[in-house]
């Protein structure tokens, strides 16, 4: 793996349908040069797939994180992965070095996240859990979501790639038809289109991600805001917790070396650093939450 893969991941990351004629252009490659390398990517297993979501906050819900210790007398961490991630509210589960875990779940009232968190504690192996809420994108009015729109995220949420030809096929709605509702959808920030990705799979790209306490009276969203720009190349995603003075940011790295370099510039750059707290790497797990059946049940209402 080089940078040109990486820019083809964090390109397809930020949109999944994103035709690999643009992402060509955007990496000075062919098209046919793009086309190997993300045959590559997923034969790998670096690319696990992609997918098309609800944005966060459109059913009324929140996003937490919680970040789990797990004994080293587990016998097997891959069970504890699953109990977690077959959660309902549970939507991804990261695996990181040294028996850490991150789970990222949606919540609709702080009583769910006072529940999840003495769940978590109660699982056989689980040493410490500490939860973060996370601060979200303001929801203005949205157009309402209509049945159609709701069986078109259905077929896409397993091949966010479909062609417009298979989807119309799938859906009985014209191609013409998809496509306006498909720009809508986007356009209004209801449904973004993801790639999942597997890190652990590749020895060259690890995913880390770097919890950063800062000083009481600090900016998060300044502090997130300059800190995104100051490491463009292997900046991948973040969050700002919102009542504590925290800010979590994820990064691609292909090796220790890098992950210890951008520890440090973090430290170096901005003195509203107090402290840092790293997982590193490891693979992810995707599942099903809640948001996936209300999908479900209602596309079932489309008639055609």
């Amino acid at each position: 793996m080089d940078s040109k893969d990486l820019e083809i991941i964090k390109l397809l990351h930020s949109s999944s349908r994103m035709p690999f004629s643009t992402v060509a252009k955007n990496v000075k490659l062919s098209l046919n040069a793009v086309k190997k390398r993300v045959n590559k990517l997923e034969k790998e297993g670096v690319i696990k797939g992609y997918s098309c979501e609800l944005s966060f906050g459109i059913l009324g819900e929140e996003t937490g994180l919680a970040r789990i210790n797990v004994s080293n007398a587990a016998e097997r961490l891959e069970e504890v992965v699953d109990i977690i991630g077959n959660h309902e509210l549970v939507f991804t589960v990261g695996v990181g070095i040294g028996n850490k875990l991150i789970a990222v779940f949606t919540y609709k009232s702080s009583s769910e996240v006072i529940e999840l968190e003495n769940w978590l504690k109660s699982i056989s192996y689980v040493e410490k859990v500490e939860i973060f809420l996370l601060l979200s994108k303001p929801i203005s009015d949205k157009p309402e979501i209509a049945p159609a729109d709701y069986k078109i995220i259905t077929e896409l949420r397993n091949n966010g790639r479909m062609p417009l030809q298979t989807l119309s096929e799938r859906t009985q709605i014209s191609t013409r038809t998809l496509k306006k509702r498909l720009d809508r959808l986007s356009r209004t920030e209801l449904i973004y289109f993801s790639t999942i990705l597997s890190p652990g799979s590749s020895e060259e790209l690890i995913i880390f991600t770097i919890f950063c306490t800062l000083k009481l009276e600090s900016n998060k969203i300044e502090f997130f805001q300059n800190s995104m720009r100051a490491f463009t190349e292997n900046f991948w995603v973040g969050w700002i917790v919102v009542e504590k003075p925290v800010v979590i940011l994820s990064f691609f790295a292909p090796n220790i070396k890098m992950i210890r370099n951008i520890e440090e510039e973090l430290k170096e750059r901005f003195p509203d650093v107090t402290s840092t707290d790293t997982v590193t790497g490891g693979e992810g797990f995707h599942f099903e939450d809640w948001r996936v059946s209300h999908i479900i049940e209602m596309a079932k209402r489309y008639k055609g």
